[in-house]
């Protein structure tokens, strides 16, 4: 059966694992919702599946993103290269500048420098020299990492 014919999300059960199933049925969600949500996960196990072969970029700090549908065509997954934490808030909040980046389903990889965080509002002079600083050193693993490919 596929995602698209069934009328009940129990109809997805075989395509769904354990903690899936619990979580859909622990859920108060009403059926239409539930059958909403059974058919993203099960379009997902179906994508993660399908690329389980495809190596994660040897660069990658830590384990891949799911595998997703681009809409455009192409499947592609997120990937994370470095992070470097540049302002610590005090509210807890820090900003951090890092390299990740997007892996697509035929091996192939785009990456970028990126930032995160309240880092932008207002800083102080200090501030601003260790954003500039995160933000070349980011800039030269980028150019580093597209020489090699």
């Amino acid at each position: 059966m596929t995602t698209d014919s069934p009328g009940d999300w129990r109809d997805l059960n075989r395509q769904l694992n354990a903690e899936q199933i619990e979580e859909i049925e622990a859920s108060e969600l009403d059926d239409e919702l539930r059958l909403s949500w059974a058919r993203r996960l099960a379009t997902s196990n179906l994508l993660q599946a399908r690329f389980a072969d495809v190596p994660a970029p040897t660069e990658c700090a830590e384990e891949p993103w799911p595998w997703e549908d681009n809409e455009d065509g192409r499947y592609g997954r997120l990937f994370s290269v470095s992070s470097r934490i540049v302002i610590p808030g005090a509210d807890g909040m820090t900003g951090a500048v890092g390299v990740g980046g997007q892996q697509f389903s035929d091996g192939t990889v785009q990456r970028w420098v990126e930032t995160s965080g309240p880092m932008i509002d207002a800083m102080t002079a200090d501030q601003a020299r260790d954003v500039a600083a995160a933000l070349l050193a980011a800039a030269d693993e980028l150019d580093r990492l597209n020489k090699q490919d």
